[in-house]
């Protein structure tokens, strides 16, 4: 086999390995009911497109910087010749997840015995008050910091591309990915309005609705599939 064939079919089969590797957590990453149910309300407010684009920019700000940092951080622990390091912070996350996931549980529990409105959402009133491109994208950036089990995927998702040591041309391309899925749930809405204006904004507003009424659940059981996911990922890398 000639040496630029080779390159080629060993290039092609680090991508389709490394993307196999943190297509699962990009997955997860990509169901945020909080994100997609703010940016449908933003949609049908005021600011429209515009402030939906705001937002998106917040949000992948935020991804950026968090993908940004486990680089950083990363790279000085040199993650490729310590495999074990990132299993054991998958397995961390992991069973903060499940912990926190348990605790919002008991939570909802408590509210909907005092009689509370237990599937009431903090981010479904706020969107249509804010003020400007500017809020919109402080909004985003506000939203996507409290998104606790997007953010622990997308951080699983960078390690594992520290770790595969598959070179900067595909750890360039897998951390576009990686940011593509964590705020596919801010950019769709928008793609999806912009394509069907009339019948992709009423989709999304029913859809919002939804998520409004089930958010809560939906939320606690994404959070606690997600934690056993790395539990389970992390205790697969130590052993």
């Amino acid at each position: 086999m000639r040496p630029e064939i080779a390159v080629a079919v060993n290039g092609g089969s680090s991508l389709l390995g490394l993307l196999g590797t943190i297509l699962p957590l990009c997955l997860a990453s990509a169901v945020s009911p909080t994100l997609i149910t703010t940016q449908s309300l933003l949609l049908g407010g005021r600011g429209g497109r515009r402030s939906a684009v705001a937002y998106t920019a917040g949000v992948l700000a935020i991804l950026a910087a968090a993908i940004a940092l486990v680089f950083a951080f990363g790279g000085s622990f040199h993650l490729p010749t310590e495999p074990k390091l990132g299993s054991g912070t998958d397995l961390a996350l992991g069973v903060l997840l499940v912990l926190l996931a348990v605790v919002l549980q008991l939570r909802e529990r408590r509210r909907a015995a005092k009689g509370t409105d237990a599937h009431r959402t903090r981010t479904a009133p706020a969107p249509r008050h804010v003020e400007g491109l500017g809020g919109a994208f402080l909004l985003g950036v506000v939203t996507m910091v409290v998104d606790f089990t997007t953010l622990a995927l997308v951080v699983a998702a960078s390690e594992d591309v520290i770790s595969s040591s598959a070179g900067s041309g595909l750890d360039a391309l897998a951390v576009l990915v990686i940011l593509a899925f964590g705020a596919l749930p801010a950019w769709l809405p928008l793609v999806v309005a912009s394509l069907s204006p009339q019948h992709g904004l009423a989709w999304l507003q029913r859809f919002a609705g939804f998520v409004g009424s089930h958010g809560r659940l939906l939320g606690v059981a994404l959070v606690f599939l997600t934690g056993l996911y790395l539990v389970a990922q992390g205790v697969l890398g130590l052993v």
